[in-house]
């Protein structure tokens, strides 16, 4: 509501420009308050995946980097400011990069989530991750990005083969039974966790 001192002083052109005005500004504080909704939130999520351990990351169809945690970009020689939007082939070695997009292709095929080991290279050492991959989803449940949070077991792995190494130097015909039990399933080992319910 207008007040003024004389009657018809505003006349309704005034009034009717002052009200698109009104809902205008109300529209646009409307709009920052949303965004700075949106930004308190991106904030948050991105303090908390920069708290874990564990490379947390998110790669969209086109293979482009959409979310990375702190680790994760230091596993891949920068800073998610710099790697973001970055293609995984540019930012990791071509034939570790088409592995890992091999798998990120089985989760939009499947459609599910996948657990699966996956190798990099870091400051020229080879390390090794089990990796958790998702599906993203937009409103619509189209598939728009691949997830996934990758724990480094490179160590355990070590460990695994240096225990494993007295016992097939003992027994040969123990370690030749593995060898001829893991050939039949070729590269790293995977395991499908979980199939989408429909």
């Amino acid at each position: 509501m207008l007040y003024a001192s004389e009657t018809g002083y505003f006349d309704e052109e005034i009034v009717g420009t002052l009200e698109e005005m009104t809902a205008d500004l109300s529209h646009a504080i409307d709009a920052l308050l949303t965004r700075r909704q949106f930004e308190d939130s991106r904030l948050l999520l991105q303090s908390l995946i920069n708290a874990a351990d564990a490379l947390v990351y998110a790669f969209d169809l086109q293979g482009r980097a959409v979310l990375m945690n702190d680790a994760c970009a230091r596993a891949m020689g920068g800073t998610s400011v710099q790697l973001i939007g970055q293609t995984r082939d540019s930012i990791m070695p071509r034939e570790i990069a088409l592995a890992h997009m091999a798998n990120d292709q089985r989760v939009v095929d499947l459609g599910g989530t996948i657990i699966t080991e996956e190798r990099n290279t870091e400051s020229g050492v080879e390390r090794v991750y089990l990796s958790v991959k998702y599906p993203l989803k937009d409103f619509e449940g189209r598939i728009y990005a691949v997830g996934g949070i990758s724990t480094d077991i490179t160590e355990f792995r070590r460990i695994q083969q240096e225990l494993a190494a007295p016992i097939s130097a003992s027994r040969p015909g123990l370690l030749n039974v593995h060898a001829k039990q893991s050939t039949r399933v070729p590269g790293p080992r995977r395991l499908i966790v979980r199939k989408p319910t429909s």
